[in-house]
């Protein structure tokens, strides 16, 4: 019986529009503590609220990051949430899920003029690949798109008609329309018109994103070119599509953005997450005031 009322959770997970990531993510936590659960002679059934408080005590002794924890403790609680919806149990015996540390801005983000300087030197690169790159760092910085986001772009989800690009299903599990400007539609015009062509060499990939091998580059092939490209530049700032998706948000809201429509824009499912890039644009102000300000 028990093993049947997991096997229907686990399909349940799968059809519920999660990325197959956070579902084996959630599988996983669970596969964790019924271990736990067969350890200490106890079925998952009859837990009460202090047997699965300790095991979320593990999970701190066992000095796993904050992340971590509070995934695990999810799992655990999303599942005793279900049962109960289901009717298996009366209530959720689970403590909520232990709380996740606030993520930190990663450091040395590209400023604008940092942005500005790849750009120039990939666009007016020779490589066929360069240019390719220029596009994927602009789309990155222009629309704030996550690494698995880029990868699974198809020529189909650019509409230059209404300067949008489609975003289908990424982290948060549903798909958003996100704007692109001027500069970037021009970028786009150009890659699709001439650098996509030689790139496909006669292939008929549908991914906007070609590889050496005429199909669809990977998230591990962007990662590899991006660091070439580091190698290539004297900044010390990060060139990754995660770094040049901050710079988007905070030069967004640097420049009056509300931070809804950046929430939105990033596909944050709670806008929680994106007050982050608040802490970063108070900090700019402390120093600007400091600087500038007569009784700074």
């Amino acid at each position: 019986m028990s093993d049947e009322i997991v096997a229907l959770y686990y399909e349940k997970l799968s059809t519920q529009g999660f990325r197959p990531r956070t579902v084996d993510t959630y599988k996983w936590a669970l596969k964790r503590y019924l271990r736990f659960c067969t350890q200490h002679s106890h079925s998952f059934l009859t837990a009460e609220t202090d047997f699965i408080a300790r095991y979320y005590k593990t999970l701190i002794t066992e000095k796993l990051s904050s992340s971590r924890q509070h995934l695990n403790s999810r799992g655990v609680y999303n599942f005793y949430e279900w049962l109960a919806q289901k009717g298996y149990l009366l209530i959720n015996p689970s403590p909520n899920p232990l709380r996740r540390v606030e993520k930190k801005l990663p450091r040395n983000i590209p400023n604008q003029a940092e942005v500005q300087q790849i750009f120039t030197m990939l666009k007016t690169s020779d490589d066929l690949y360069e240019k390719r790159d220029a596009l994927i760092l602009d789309i990155a910085y222009s629309c704030g798109l996550r690494l698995s986001e880029l990868t699974n772009l198809t020529v189909a989800d650019i509409d230059v008609g209404s300067q949008t690009v489609r975003v289908r299903k990424g982290k948060g599990g549903y798909d958003r329309i996100v704007p692109f400007g001027e500069k970037t539609l021009a970028n786009i015009r150009e890659y699709l018109l001439h650098t996509r062509p030689k790139l496909l060499r006669g292939g008929n990939s549908i991914s906007l994103f070609i590889s050496y091998r005429k199909g669809g580059l990977t998230s591990a092939g962007i990662t590899d070119r991006l660091m070439r490209i580091q190698k290539m530049c004297t900044t010390k700032s990060r060139i990754t599509t995660h770094a040049f998706r901050h710079a988007c948000a905070t030069d967004l809201l640097r420049n009056g953005a509300p931070l809804q429509d950046i929430s939105e824009l990033l596909g944050h499912a709670r806008i929680e997450t994106t007050k982050v890039y608040t802490h970063l644009v108070n900090t700019d102000l402390k120093t600007g005031h400091k600087e500038f300000h007569p009784r700074g």
